[in-house]
């Protein structure tokens, strides 16, 4: 197959993997769920007094709140920082963004295990695919664990190149990217543990 068809086909793949997971923005143009609500709230609340949140700001009494996913809270409060405009109004763009970055690095992850082009694509299809339902927020929603999957297939990827490669810069990387993952999405950590 020529390299044009091959990055056509992963084009398109990508493109329904939008498609699926933007569909209920289409015609809503505000964050989906509470969780979504609070973290751009997190996020404002460090923006707007310069501390970490470990209160719910949505509470007029200051119950103690345990905050384990400050890195993500400090990634949007950098992007809110970089755009001025309503974060509430924009947020839903962060799905698109992700979608593509993760498609991306799991068709590059797969390349790199199985060395297959139809398996790589066929798994970003796969994932694209995958449905948020009460139980399991997925790809319709930008959360925690939407960073925490991106951050999990670079620490994959880094590990695997270590392996490989068994180059020094590649620990650096992928401590990095651990730390990064503890402090964004602690679960992500687990699952690469």
């Amino acid at each position: 197959m020529k390299r044009g068809i091959k990055i056509s086909l992963l084009f398109i793949v990508i493109l329904i993997s939008i498609l699926i997971a933007y569909q209920p923005h289409f015609d809503y143009k505000y964050p989906l769920v509470g969780d979504e609500y609070v973290h751009i709230s997190f996020a404002k609340y460090i923006l707007e007094e310069n501390k970490l949140p470990f209160v719910n700001p949505y509470l007029s009494l200051a119950f103690p709140h345990n905050n384990f996913e400050s890195g993500f809270h400090f990634f949007l409060a950098g992007v809110f920082s970089l755009i001025k405009a309503d974060p509430v109004l924009y947020y839903k763009y962060f799905i698109i963004i992700f979608m593509i970055i993760n498609s991306l690095l799991l068709f590059y992850l797969v390349m790199l295990l199985y060395k297959d082009y139809l398996t790589a694509l066929f798994s970003v299809l796969f994932f694209g695919t995958i449905k948020s339902a009460g139980g399991f927020l997925a790809h319709q929603y930008f959360l925690p664990l939407t960073l925490g999957i991106t951050l999990l297939f670079l620490a994959l990827i880094f590990f695997y190149k270590l392996e490989s490669l068994n180059s020094k810069k590649y620990i650096l990387f992928l401590t990095i990217t651990l730390l990064i993952t503890a402090l964004t999405y602690p679960p992500a950590l687990f699952f690469f543990l």
